[in-house]
């Protein structure tokens, strides 16, 4: 089985490739839906891993057993090392949960198949995969997207992206590179050609 990596940056439109690319029934491993199934509550009660988040942030637990998100990223965004503390503890869990996904896949005879992960070059997971395209936009364009969907102003949304690897530094180690800046229908477009060519 092909499995390549899906990246980009917060606000590029890495969703509106997912969703294209979704629905030519090539399957996309989700690394965030992994992490929020992982975090989420079971049986009503704390999952394991939402235990462990609170244990190192304590307070970030709610009543009902879901983690308080916007709470842990205020504690995260911008502070290096309380990021690099809470990567510490997930990635390792949706590493396994991700390779749980894998086998299922490779079980049902899949041949292409798409991980996508916005930290995938920050984790250094570019040798582990076939490939990786990378979703870009110009920096202007991110940081207005990013106001806009948040509703934050531009000095929060610069600090989210600090957090990231710049998209140029992205688009600069792609092997495949799909510019979101223009209309949907002409990602689309990019899209559908870059899958023909994996065929």
């Amino acid at each position: 089985m092909k499995m390549i990596g899906l990246t980009g940056g917060i606000a590029s439109g890495k969703s509106t490739v997912t969703a294209i690319i979704r629905a030519k029934d090539i399957p996309v491993i989700d690394a965030d839906a992994l992490y929020h199934g992982l975090i989420s509550p079971q049986d009503n009660q704390p999952s394991e891993l939402a235990l462990k988040i609170n244990d190192a942030f304590p307070g970030v637990l709610l009543g009902d057993g879901n983690v308080n998100r916007s709470l842990l990223g205020s504690k995260v965004f911008g502070h290096p090392e309380e990021l690099k503390k809470l990567s510490a503890i997930t990635h390792p869990a949706v590493g396994t949960a991700f390779m749980f996904k894998v086998q299922e896949l490779q079980e049902a005879g899949t041949a292409l198949a798409m991980y996508d992960v916005p930290l995938l070059y920050e984790r250094g997971m570019e040798t582990m995969l076939a490939g990786v395209l990378v979703v870009w936009v110009p920096r202007a364009i991110q940081l207005e997207r990013l106001m806009e969907r948040e509703q934050i102003e531009l000095a929060d949304a610069e600090k989210r992206l600090a957090s990231q690897l710049s998209l140029d530094d992205k688009k600069s180690r792609a092997n495949w590179v799909i510019d979101n800046s223009g209309s949907r229908d002409a990602t689309k477009k990019q899209v559908l050609e870059w899958l023909s060519d994996q065929a």
